[in-house]
Parts: C-alpha cells; structure tokens; sequence
C-alpha cells in the first residue's frame, strides 16, 4: 500500500483508497496483476501509464467513492479514450469500458470516445465503479485518460447522459 510521488505525477501500487486534492493515477497500477484504485477527489485523472509497456494492457478497476453526501454524481470526461471499436453487431468484444453501480444497468463503450463524457448518478450507492478491460492483442494499445469531477446535488446533470452539443443530449433509459 504505496504511492510514489514524482515529478511526472502519482505511480499507485497496491492501493485501495487515496485521497489526494488531485492526483494522475495510473491503473494498472501494478505491473504483475490487475489493478483496483478509489479515486475521492475531484480533479482526478485515471491513465493507463505507458501504453506501450505490455503491463499496460491489464485489467483496471476504478472506484469513484462518493466524498460525502452532497455528492450526487460524478461527470466522467474522456479526456483520452480509443481503444478497438464494436464488431459488426455493434457489441464491445475486443476491449472495453464497464461501468457499474448497485443502481444502474451496466453501461459499455468501446472505440474512440476522446472528446465525450457522461454523467453517473450516485442514488442511493456510494461507489460507481469503472473497469478497464482492454484486448491483450490490440495493435496499438488502448490508451485512456479519464478525469473525474465530482459534482454537488443542486448542481447535477442530467443522470446517465451524454452530452456533447449542449443543444442536445443523448440519454440512457434502462429498465
């Protein structure tokens, strides 16, 4: 359970929570095993490190801890997102992104997403969790940079949105 500062940002090895003003975290953050961060501080970035390094193509857990109850979402912005696209049928079986809560349906993406980002409604859970899952094989690499602000109750988005046109607004209604 260590994190080594640097001039470059924060390398994370084996650690379940930091809480930082704003940190870089890297996830994978250990080299020989898939990785799981908590991230409690808005302003936070999730990078893939190197994604050259052959580590980097590990499995990535990201959870977004509600810092305390006048938090009712997390905007995540896909500040660097590409990895293979949907196959022909329009499903993620090279790589994906996951994201999970106790009150959501599981949300997947996959390709370039660089650019967008969505709004995840905490409800009733404190954790809206993230996986990585990127193609061992990709050629190149999926590289990501997510960044996540935290955002107050009396200032929240629309829940499960995409919204990249603020003349419009793509939503997700899951039953």
């Amino acid at each position: 359970m260590a994190a080594v500062v640097s001039d470059v940002g924060i390398s994370v090895q084996n650690i379940q929570e930091i809480s930082l003003d704003a940190a870089s975290l890297s996830c994978p953050s250990n080299v020989f095993e898939d990785s799981t961060v908590t991230v409690t501080a808005s302003g936070t970035h999730v990078v893939n490190g190197n994604p050259i390094d052959e580590f980097s193509r590990l499995s990535c857990k990201i959870n977004f801890k509600r810092p305390n109850s006048d938090i009712c979402q997390v905007r995540l912005d896909f500040v660097r997102f590409d990895m293979t696209g949907p196959n022909d049928f329009g499903e993620c079986d090279s790589g994906s992104l996951t994201v999970t809560a106790d009150n959501l349906r599981d949300f997947i993406t996959c390709g370039n997403n660089t650019g967008q980002h969505l709004y995840l409604e905490y409800g009733d859970c404190d954790i809206v969790s993230v996986s990585m899952n990127p193609n061992q094989d990709e050629n190149p690499p999926p590289t990501f940079d997510l960044q996540a602000t935290f955002i107050n109750c009396e200032q929240s988005g629309s829940s499960n949105t995409i919204q990249n046109d603020p003349r419009m607004t793509f939503s997700f209604y899951y039953t």
